[in-house]
């Protein structure tokens, strides 16, 4: 999961106060928790670090700087679970005092989880090799004499259609037999 998290300008934590961000896939009574995001006040920062209490690696760290909009660029994964389709990606917000109490804490959803759908398998049969490639070809024209004559006349009536039809299915044949 790629997203950006924006900390607005009027979003103020005080300098003893911490801000942990945490992504959840829930469905149901199951979840999952992606790497949290921990928002320091000053003062907080500077007696985690004195302390040796930073959070877990890889989490991302930050300082609010309040009155200033910050941008975190977050990215988080889980493996993939039956039980996550049909669920939920929620952020946790738990704002934390002194000596980690717990404040206050919020959820907030995101998005459902979109629905994954199968690419098929294309299916390919090989013909079986002939010994004699033999293929049929077949038209049909009809074609307009006048009264009483033998000879084709391209121009007469309908002729220049069916001299056309007639000369198609004979390239056909030809370009099957000899590849032109």
């Amino acid at each position: 999961m790629n997203m950006d998290l924006v900390l607005p300008k009027d979003l103020k934590i005080s300098s003893n106060r911490m801000l942990i961000i945490t992504p959840v896939v829930r469905n149901g009574s199951q979840e999952a928790l992606l790497t949290p995001v921990y928002i320091y006040g000053r003062k907080r920062e500077i007696i985690s670090k004195r302390k040796n209490r930073l959070p877990i690696a890889g989490s991302q760290v930050l300082r609010r700087k309040n009155h200033k909009e910050q941008v975190i660029n977050y990215q988080g994964s889980v493996p993939y679970e039956a039980w996550m389709k049909g669920g939920n990606v929620l952020l946790e917000q738990e704002l934390c005092a002194c000596g980690n109490n717990q404040e206050e804490t919020t959820t907030n959803q995101l998005t459902g989880i979109p629905k994954l759908y199968e690419i098929p398998e294309i299916q390919y049969c090989t013909p079986v090799n002939e010994t004699v490639k033999r293929r049929v070809f077949k038209g049909t024209a009809y074609i307009d004499f006048p009264v009483n004559k033998t000879v084709i006349y391209p121009d007469y009536r309908k002729n220049p259609v069916e001299l056309a039809r007639i000369d198609s299915t004979c390239k056909g044949l030809r370009t099957e037999m000899y590849g032109r």
